[in-house]
């Protein structure tokens, strides 16, 4: 809950300017996806789970086609057989980055991903590759 301004009713929202406003109004914030596909997929045995049949497609694929439909700049940390998974996302307009210290967890891959992307987005969202009921409706709403 947001705190009460003056005479109890809550305060406006404040919306984001920069020096590249457009004359008369605030601008959409510019945001990024960044899509984690390094992991060891332990519990799935011997295969790979983002490299799963879904629809047609790997789940890794579809993730990051969901990310790229709601419109955003899609980085995805590759580690774990990330040959497979580049393969897997060959064709999409999208950067692809290498996390070679990939065992040491997840925390690692954002920072890799996150330095990455830049600096020149007002927020990322961090979505994973093994998200099969992700819908780009889904994002849109984050966004």
């Amino acid at each position: 809950m947001r705190p009460a301004g003056r005479g109890g009713t809550p305060p406006s929202p404040v919306a984001m300017t920069s020096p590249q406003s457009p004359p008369g109004g605030p601008r959409a914030p510019k945001v990024a996806a960044l899509l984690l596909a390094a992991g060891l997929s332990k519990r799935m045995g011997d295969q790979n789970k983002l490299l799963i049949d879904i629809g047609g497609e790997a789940m890794v694929r579809r993730a990051a086609r969901i990310l790229l439909g709601a419109g955003l700049d899609v980085t995805v940390v590759t580690g774990h057989e990330h040959d497979r998974i580049e393969a897997a996302l060959a064709g999409l307009a999208l950067t692809m980055v290498h996390n070679p210290d990939y065992q040491a967890g997840q925390q690692g891959s954002v920072a890799v991903g996150l330095t990455a992307t830049g600096a020149q987005y007002d927020a990322v969202i961090v979505a994973l590759g093994d998200q099969p009921c992700l819908e780009t409706g889904d994002i849109e709403a984050l966004i």
